[in-house]
């Protein structure tokens, strides 16, 4: 039997972002210690600084998707 998933969501749209705290790197870490909790498998979905004015964000999409699933 396969784990549950959580899917986490990654995503800075600024450079202050970056340098309070809230790098990619730093939400990846924090995605693994709760998946890891509850264990649950990790599931990245990684945009970058892909801006939120965009129309195309591919990986949001897909967690739109999965989530209505």
């Amino acid at each position: 039997m396969s784990k549950e998933k959580l899917y986490c969501y990654l995503r800075v749209s600024t450079k202050g972002q970056v340098e309070d705290g809230s790098s990619i790197d730093n939400q990846r870490f924090h995605g693994k210690r709760v998946s890891k909790k509850l264990g649950m498998e990790y599931v990245e979905m990684n945009e970058g600084g892909l801006s939120s004015m965009k129309d195309n964000r591919p990986k949001f999409e897909e967690l739109k998707r999965g989530i209505r699933e």
